[in-house]
């Protein structure tokens, strides 16, 4: 009895180490460095349109131009320029199951979007990937606002490989 429990002893630190090495939050430095921001809807996407397919799935918010102001809290990240505030809220719903708020809000126009994004962690590809939107308020009328929009193909995160592996 006395060698079961240790042997239990022993291995139940292994284990939850092992379970805790398979959940991956989702930080702000993430969003800032891997969000896809050319894959989406947004009001950076009419500069997306002359980028090249390689171009546009790679480009990030650390890439907007004239970036006036980087904030990055425990689960936010605020990137200010001179004419738009693009704000990521995330929460970590579960074991590599993210919702990120996205608000993209200019500044001096009437314009403002608050998007929901499902995220997942692929633990094969090692990699965020967004399966769906919500639209949560969209200035004027929009008749997806609401509504789970599943996209037909994850879109992947552009994490850069760590180097120190």
């Amino acid at each position: 009895m006395k060698a079961l429990i240790t042997a239990i002893l022993l291995i139940l630190p292994a284990l939850s180490s092992l379970c805790l090495a398979e959940e991956r939050p989702l930080t702000p430095q993430d969003a800032l460095t891997g969000f896809p921001l050319c894959a989406i809807s947004s009001s950076y996407g009419q500069r997306c349109k002359v980028f090249s397919d390689k171009e546009k799935a790679a480009f990030t918010p650390s890439q907007i131009e004239e970036i006036t102001d980087i904030e990055i809290d425990t689960d936010t990240l605020n990137i200010t320029t001179e004419d738009w505030m693009y704000s990521f809220s995330i929460n970590n719903t579960g074991a590599n199951q993210v919702t990120l708020m996205f608000i993209d809000d200019a500044k001096f126009v009437a314009y403002f979007t608050s998007t929901e994004f499902d995220i997942r962690w692929d633990e094969n590809q090692k990699n965020w990937f967004i399966l769906g939107e919500i639209t949560e308020y969209i200035s004027g009328d929009s008749e997806d606002k609401g509504k789970y929009i599943a996209y037909p193909e994850p879109i992947p995160f552009c994490l850069k490989e760590d180097s120190t592996k």
